[in-house]
């Protein structure tokens, strides 16, 4: 009898054990359960978080991207309107500087009739002035000079109405309305001579090698201008000194039917780190220098707008050719 009570007294312990066992594990269980609700809490408001910021984030770039854009828009419309007062001035300039051109312009021409008949005389005095000098230049000088003092009139009339005419038309808006049939060659040659006193300051070694019988292209020529003005003058700003040159050249490329002019210069070349940056807005290496970082974005605007390309290749302290394409509009040639 007291054997059996001592195997029922074990077996009762026994599972009482295997009970509290068995408590213990569902206890641990829902403990687990509830720290894995908790995890789950904790991972859907985590991702809630990251969400929100992603949103935020998403928004944040959006609000830059504007405010980019609004600055952008701001330097535009400055642009433009310093533009616009330059047209305003350049044509109250035209009409003020107009008379004194005519003026200069009808009285060369008077001194050049006169000189046809005059220069008989003076010719016939040749031999008998002996040293006898006017205004210091003896007679046979006098007949070598005046018909080139006459025609340097001519010229600096003819160049001073060109400059003024080709400012007003720089200045107008430039919509695609404006889109004609124009001459590259006639548009890098006034570029050039707007920024000639820019390049004698840079350079001596200034180059134009234009193509001959080169297809017209269409677009607007004051807009390929203000392209042309802005790569020049990179070009010079890169120059590190003044025997460095700058060629610029035009030719038409049968196989991709397109014009292209090449400005190639042996500056200082551009980083190929930033390479890739230099179309961007805003984006300058010339900021203590005043530069906008809009001249090249500008420029490769308008080239888009033309269904053109601008590439660029650049060699640090070798210099950097600039290569625009402009397409020939209708049948191929």
């Amino acid at each position: 009898m007291s054997k059996n009570t001592t195997e029922g007294d074990q077996l009762l312990k026994f599972a009482e054990d295997l009970r509290e066992i068995y408590n213990s594990e569902k206890r641990k269980k829902a403990e687990l359960e509830s720290v894995q609700d908790q995890l789950e809490k904790y991972a859907k408001a985590l991702n809630e978080t990251i969400r929100d910021l992603k949103e935020a984030n998403k928004k944040l770039k959006a609000q830059v991207e504007l405010e980019e854009k609004e600055k952008l828009l701001q330097k535009k419309l400055i642009h433009a309107n310093k533009m616009t007062s330059l047209g305003t001035l350049a044509s109250g300039i035209t009409h003020e500087i107009n008379n004194p051109v005519n003026y200069i312009q009808g009285n060369s021409q008077m001194l050049s009739d006169i000189w046809i008949e005059a220069e008989k005389v003076v010719s016939g005095f040749a031999g008998k002035a002996g040293n006898q000098t006017f205004g210091g230049l003896s007679i046979e000088e006098i007949i070598d000079v005046v018909p080139k003092m006459l025609k340097g009139n001519f010229e600096g009339c003819l160049r001073i109405s060109n400059i003024i005419n080709g400012l007003k038309n720089y200045s107008k808006s430039g919509e695609s309305d404006d889109f004609k049939e124009f001459d590259v060659n006639e548009v890098i040659e006034f570029s050039s001579s707007i920024l000639s006193s820019q390049i004698k300051k840079f350079t001596n070694n200034f180059n134009l090698d234009l193509g001959e019988d080169l297809p017209a292209v269409r677009g607007n020529p004051r807009q390929i201008e203000q392209v042309m003005i802005n790569l020049i003058q990179n070009a010079l700003f890169s120059l590190p000194e003044r025997s460095a040159g700058i060629f610029v050249s035009s030719l038409f490329e049968k196989k991709s039917n397109d014009l292209k002019v090449v400005i190639r210069d042996e500056g200082t070349g551009i980083d190929k780190k930033i390479l890739n940056k230099i179309t961007e807005p805003f984006f300058t290496t010339r900021r203590a220098e005043g530069g906008t970082g809009l001249g090249l974005y500008i420029s490769y605007s308008i080239i888009k707008q033309h269904d053109g390309r601008i590439d660029i290749d650049s060699v640090r302290e070798k210099g950097t050719t600039i290569t625009i394409s402009i397409p020939v509009k209708g049948e191929k040639q």
